[in-house]
């Protein structure tokens, strides 16, 4: 279990994942909590989790977004577990 960290943090480290989120989300990368960005920000997140599970998304979030605000952080822990 411990070895799913270890990836998802050296996956982090090599930008991909943020580069990743920035090409879907645009110009809403900035603005998440916008009314039609928080849209594709859950879609991209419950399709993400539901894919690699929402752990290892969920870290990779806090590497992308690590200004996001505790309101950002609801929007991702409700759609990581729907």
């Amino acid at each position: 279990f411990i070895g799913q960290f270890l990836l998802i943090g050296s996956f982090d480290d090599t930008g991909v994942p943020q580069t990743f989120f920035a090409i879907l989300m645009g110009d809403c990368a900035a603005q998440m909590t916008a009314v039609p960005c928080v849209y594709l920000f859950v879609t991209i997140v419950l399709i993400l989790s539901n894919i690699a599970s929402n752990v290892p998304v969920c870290q990779m979030l806090a590497a992308t977004f690590p200004y996001a605000t505790p309101y950002d952080w609801m929007q991702v822990s409700f759609s990581a577990t729907i």
